[in-house]
């Protein structure tokens, strides 16, 4: 699998976590909220850093730029459905602007950004899709060293607890992020 096949089965699997998510018991959906902010951020990691740097070379006009952008507001919108998981109303909302942007989002670097990136030679990306993988899982453990997980676990996400930013990138423990092929 390359790269380009490994960010449109990411894009399925945040679809369907969407999906689950919506009918999903209530007892369930925080941690589906994780779930989701765990695979949309390892998603935008592996686009910001790998991919959009060589989709510049091909894809014309600002369309990167308004990736980036909508990157900013998803991680926003995560922050928040990480700060509101546990409270129904708001993080119906929450999870509701999340999948409207994501969704747009996926359909148009679908349609303007994968066809040309599928031209271009797998080399372009400089390693193999796991090797990147494995290295924006290990870039979203380093992002702040005093992350620590709110229930003393594995198994948690937060927003950066020593900047304090609300627009910090979450930040997941090392045992949330896994690679496309292995289980959550």
């Amino acid at each position: 699998m390359n790269l380009i096949d490994v960010l449109i089965q990411q894009h399925r699997d945040a679809e369907a976590l969407f999906e689950a998510w919506h009918h999903a018991p209530e007892e369930e959906k925080p941690e589906l909220s994780l779930r989701l902010a765990e695979t949309l951020t390892l998603h935008s990691t592996l686009e910001e850093r790998w991919v959009y740097p060589v989709a510049r070379t091909v894809v014309e006009g600002p369309r990167i730029d308004f990736a980036v952008e909508e990157h900013g507001e998803m991680t926003q919108l995560i922050s928040e459905l990480l700060r509101v998981r546990h409270d129904p109303r708001r993080r119906e909302a929450t999870v509701r602007q999340l999948e409207a942007v994501a969704a747009q989002h996926m359909a148009e670097e679908e349609r303007e950004v994968v066809p040309r990136l599928r031209k271009m030679d797998a080399d372009a990306f400089g390693q193999s899709s796991a090797e990147i993988v494995r290295s924006a899982s290990d870039a979203g453990r380093k992002r702040c060293a005093s992350w620590r997980c709110p229930r003393q676990c594995d198994r948690g996400l937060q927003p950066c607890s020593g900047c304090g930013s609300v627009n910090q990138k979450v930040l997941p423990c090392p045992g949330v992020l896994t690679t496309p092929s292995s289980p959550p």
